[in-house]
């Protein structure tokens, strides 16, 4: 009987070693770091003492008199990134010049001293006032560096810049992300009292940062400024990677890397990071966003921050507005539809109890496939049931439970027999996304070959690119937005759907459509379902028009801008 005992054993040691072997430590992501990874793609507005001097770093010596933007608009601004689909946005507070968008008591290098407003205006106040209107997250950068204050190299300048925190963290409503950067002259910074402030203020508060403040971070710098990602791009790294700034392994991270601090994809639409006329005709262009910004950052688990530079007016131009428009209407479009929904979907590993692989595909968020213990590999089958016709696929892990696979592979059934799509790919994470050629299949497989324990797969989608544009809603004035709880007409503008209140019901509707310098356009007095059109060389000749409708029997008009995006821009 021992013998027999025995003959098992040995038989059954390699299988058993192979998945101990396996089951690695993991870590885990916080809470923070998850809402993070679901704003996906979010907006830099690069905006301070540089869009008026022509610089891209400033010294502090610029006059605050240089500041005055002559028609400041953050609901623009918001509104352009609502409209585009994006839920978040990260104004630049303070940069490397010290001057301040808000009237800070630790300085005289802010807004107050400048002629904007008679010295009585607050940027921050007005963006995060736009970012609670529009349902935006407001984010803030606070550069660590300041070229002006005289206290910088000192002690004092640990207390003067947490003070400086302080103010923006109490006086502004809730901040979801604040962002350190690494750049200039560095010097013995406190960062474990400035992480103590914001987290003890603001717990919810995400903190990007670079270098010495590694090991308070969220998230990292992925080591370049042009918003790509490695391939792979972990989420674990050692925060010594950070603290020495090894770049290549920013872009990567480490496999078995002992932190979650995911990496944060920085990169600007024009070639500098602060509004330049001359660059008006350099924006980057959708193709770009789309092929190697989106799927080079939000494809490789990482997130996007694009940067998109207010001009001297204090608004968004209107080229970099459309690209904005137009890489959402793209990402709208093709994610749209999961192709893969309807699929019979079997593994290696049957059914699994309560978390059988048809949970790849259903539309919850709080359901996921795993495959059970102890195994770390798998196959999963999709069959799609008819031939199918997509370009890109999307895996998602439970990030929750950390990044457990470590290599898997595509492949798609067409022309009788297995076509790989992807190959020996490393890592998933939070969402890795394959953009290929164009297939046409019935059948779709991942081959799991390589996990640090058993896998958990949360979502699995077939897509194919295509551009779809989001209706518009007319943003009503606060004094009726209680007397009109509901839309009761439309309007057809320039492809858009503009949707009125009902206080626009049962009446005639004046429309009026303007360019960016006021201009008219088209003015059409109409009932609703109508559709305004201006002529195709209008279309051609203009990027960004707004519309306004005015009501004969409401005093107020709402005002929406519509975006016009033409086949130049896409």
């Amino acid at each position: 009987m021992l013998l027999i005992i025995g003959a098992v054993m040995l038989m059954s040691a390699p299988w058993f070693f192979s998945c101990t072997l396996h089951a690695q430590a993991i870590a885990l992501p916080n809470a923070k770091q998850i809402k993070w990874y679901h704003r996906e793609v979010m907006v830099f507005l690069h905006f301070s003492m540089n869009t008026f001097t022509g610089n891209e770093w400033g010294d502090g010596t610029d006059k605050p008199s240089v500041f005055n933007p002559t028609d400041l608009d953050c609901d623009q601004w918001i509104r352009t990134v609502k409209n585009a689909g994006f839920t978040c946005a990260i104004l630049t507070a303070k940069h490397h010049d010290g001057f301040c968008l808000w009237p800070s008591a630790q300085t005289t290098y802010d807004v107050a001293a400048s002629p904007w407003k008679d010295g009585k205006g607050d940027v921050i106040r007005e963006f995060t006032d736009a970012c609670r209107k529009y349902g935006v997250k407001a984010g803030l950068y606070l550069s660590p560096w300041d070229r002006h204050e005289p206290s910088y190299g000192t002690a004092a300048y640990n207390t003067f810049y947490m003070k400086q925190l302080r103010e923006l963290l109490t006086g502004y409503g809730p901040i979801c992300e604040i962002w350190w950067d690494g750049a200039g002259d560095q010097m013995a910074f406190d960062f474990r009292q400035w992480a103590d402030t914001i987290t003890s203020l603001q717990p919810d508060c995400f903190i990007f940062g670079a270098k010495k403040a590694s090991p308070y971070v969220d998230g990292r710098w992925i080591g370049n400024e042009d918003g790509v990602a490695g391939d792979p791009c972990w989420a674990t790294i050692d925060r010594s990677v950070i603290d020495v700034e090894n770049l290549s392994l920013l872009s990567t991270g480490q496999v078995n890397g002992s932190s979650f601090v995911p990496a944060e994809c920085d990169v600007t639409i024009r070639p500098g990071w602060y509004f330049h006329a001359a660059e008006n005709t350099k924006v980057k262009s959708t193709a770009t966003l789309w092929n190697t910004n989106y799927f080079g950052s939000v494809g490789r688990n990482a997130v996007l921050l694009l940067n998109l530079p207010p001009d001297t007016r204090g608004r968004i131009y209107a080229t970099d507005s459309t690209r904005l428009d137009s890489l959402g209407g793209w990402i709208r479009g093709t994610f749209a539809t999961n192709l893969a929904t309807g699929a019979t979907v079997t593994s290696r590993h049957g059914e699994n109890g309560p978390y059988p692989p048809s949970m790849t595909i259903d539309t919850s968020e709080n359901t996921w496939y795993a495959v059970p213990e102890p195994f770390t590999t798998d196959t999963l089958l999709f069959d799609l049931g008819a031939s199918c016709t997509f370009d890109c696929a999307l895996l998602q892990e439970r990030i929750e439970s950390g990044q457990r696979i470590t290599t898997w592979s595509l492949d798609a059934y067409y022309n009788e027999k297995w076509n790989g799509l992807a190959t020996n790919k490393q890592g998933v994470g939070y969402k890795r996304i394959i953009k290929f050629a164009t297939v046409t299949a019935t059948q779709v497989r991942i081959r799991i070959t390589a996990g640090k324990a058993g896998p958990m797969i949360h979502t699995f989608g077939l897509f194919r690119s295509r551009y779809a544009a989001a209706p518009v809603t007319a943003m009503l004035p606060p004094r009726l937005t209680d007397k009109c709880s509901q839309h009761s007409g439309s309007f057809r503008v320039a492809g858009r759907t503009l949707l009125l209140p009902e206080a626009f019901s049962h009446t005639m509707v004046r429309v009026e459509l303007f360019d960016l310098l006021g201009r008219t356009i088209a003015v059409s007095f109409v009932h609703g379902n109508r559709a305004i059109l201006p002529s195709p060389e209008v279309l051609r000749n203009s990027e960004m028009l707004y519309v306004r409708c005015t009501a004969d029997k409401a005093t107020a008009s709402a005002v929406v801008t519509v975006p016009v995006v033409t086949g130049a821009t896409r």
